[in-house]
């Protein structure tokens, strides 16, 4: 019997009996180890996990006999990584999959996201965000990013699975002094909301939505109100080609580059996280490297949408640091972000610029929650026990390129474990906060009703 399939009934049944057991203390291992931190391919690797730290690392044999009395996680073709991160995406829009067709993003928009999200409660915010976290997890993904409305709802939602996040509410405002007192009075409920929680695995973020959408006004103010709440600030940024286009005629202003204008509003610097960044230049890519901001790439999105190729060859010529993000799954549908890597890795052979190689994407599949987490991220002694643990099967090949096998052999490699903050999150394929049946089952009755209201609006 696989150690994974030995272990999954104990710990449904007593990982989280209670909190006052002491740190929870485990040990993974598989055949192989990917360290990102240190760009290192090891054989027969292990990790001991106590609370939500790696306390040793070292060859297979020698940490079992280290550390006896500790439940195994493991099995044979596995390959151990440290847990994907999620740089871009929006968790209830899961609730919308499959709802576009071969659309532009303004044709997009206006009607397959409006008619739709307009009859999203809190409850289906929740029920969606939950879902979109159930399927990451299944995916080896321990962390996202992400941005939406009623979020309160979607933190719930992510919690009951067990992964980690900055949760983002996305403000909006099109001028309006109103409405923009009324988007910051919200963050800021939303900030005193997860400061109540406690959770080391939620933070937030301020995010104005897009430079078109929102104000010189509001964005000066989110300046300084990262700089008060000590947040990143989550902006989409040149994801569509016509965006300087729609910051004028939405606003009258004329901008030279997007680095001049928010340089201009007090937001460059290393709290900017920038989700596309399509169709941004080199030169702009270059002030925001050298001022320490991060870009979340979103390759299968920004294709869908047909607003261009990802941007990842100039980003690494540019030294600006960037995520991978798989956006919402209105414009992806899928919820694999190993897919994503291997879209950027294709995309790279035919962009200008310095071509990524195999570190380069599963680095940027998982170091962001280091820079986000302030953690050390890898597979070594101290570092954060966010893991994820993926067997190769058919349609991979063992013998061949591990790094090879994650970013283009996708059907063949499949997440057997999770654990986040030294929790397990996945067992032998299984959640263990929720039974996938019974949430799919609330999926598909909420998502027929959302088309069923789509197609008779009264």
């Amino acid at each position: 019997m696989n150690g994974v399939s030995g272990a999954y009934a104990h710990i449904r049944k007593c990982i989280y009996v209670s909190c006052n057991l002491g740190p929870l203390m485990s040990l993974l291992y598989a055949d192989w180890a990917v360290d990102t931190a240190s760009r290192t391919l090891r054989r027969d690797w292990a990790v001991a996990i106590e609370g939500d730290s790696i306390v040793d690392a070292g060859s297979k044999s020698e940490i079992i006999s280290k550390y006896p009395s500790y439940e195994k996680f493991g099995g044979r073709r596995c390959v151990m990584i440290p847990a994907l991160f999620n740089s871009h995406t929006h968790l209830p829009m899961v609730l919308l999959r499959s709802a576009a067709e071969q659309q532009p993003m303004a044709e997009w928009f206006e009607k397959s996201v409006n008619p739709r999200e307009r009859l999203l409660d809190e409850s289906l915010v929740k029920l969606g965000a939950k879902v979109a976290a159930a399927e990451f997890a299944l995916n080896g993904v321990g962390g996202v990013f992400d941005m939406y409305f009623h979020e309160d709802k979607v933190v719930e939602g992510a919690e009951e699975v067990g992964i980690r996040g900055i949760f983002s509410y996305g403000m909006i405002d099109y001028g309006n002094k109103e409405k923009a007192d009324t988007e910051l009075k919200e963050t800021l409920n939303f900030y005193r909301f997860i400061q109540g929680r406690r959770s080391p695995l939620a933070k937030m973020a301020v995010a104005p939505h897009a430079l078109y959408t929102c104000s010189p006004d509001i964005l000066k103010r989110v300046g300084s109100l990262s700089l008060e709440l000590d947040s990143p600030v989550n902006l989409h940024l040149a994801e569509r080609p016509d965006e300087i286009e729609l910051v004028r005629g939405t606003f009258g202003i004329k901008l030279s580059s997007f680095a001049a204008y928010l340089k201009e509003l007090n937001l460059l610097g290393p709290r900017l996280v920038l989700a596309h960044c399509t169709n941004l230049s080199l030169e702009d890519m270059s002030i925001f490297g050298r001022a320490g901001a991060f870009a979340a790439l979103n390759p299968t999105s920004n294709l869908r949408l047909g607003n261009g190729l990802p941007p990842a060859n100039r980003a690494k010529l540019a030294k600006l640091e960037f995520g991978v993000g798989t956006d919402g799954a209105c414009s992806n549908d899928d919820s694999n972000l190993l897919s994503e890597a291997k879209m950027l890795l294709v995309s790279s052979m035919v962009s200008e610029g310095p071509r990524l190689d195999l570190w380069d994407a599963v680095s940027a599949l998982t170091l962001p929650t280091g820079r986000f987490f302030v953690r050390d991220i890898g597979l070594s002694r101290g570092c954060l026990a966010d893991i994820a643990i993926f067997e190769m099967g058919l349609g991979s090949n063992p013998s061949g390129s591990i790094l090879g096998n994650l970013t283009y052999s996708t059907d063949g490699v499949r997440a057997r474990h999770l654990t986040v903050g030294g929790k397990h999150i996945v067992v032998d394929g299984k959640l263990v906060n929720c039974e996938k049946e019974r949430l799919f089952d609330e999926y598909e009755q909420a998502t027929r009703k959302i088309e069923d209201m789509v197609d008779d609006p009264d």
